[in-house]
């Protein structure tokens, strides 16, 4: 499934961008989580390599 590079980059994205949109609404707790979750992805999807 994460083969093709504008998934891994989508999959990255959306969750960093949707921080944003957590942080600028003023819910820093979700903005954390979702954050987490898409530094994760893009660690595990571009850097990682095993």
């Amino acid at each position: 499934m994460f083969t093709r590079t504008w998934v891994r980059v989508v999959t990255t994205v959306v969750p960093l961008a949707w921080a944003g949109v957590e942080l600028w609404m003023g819910n820093p707790m979700w903005a954390l989580l979702f954050g987490a979750a898409g530094v994760y992805a893009g660690y595990k999807l571009f850097i990682y390599k095993p």
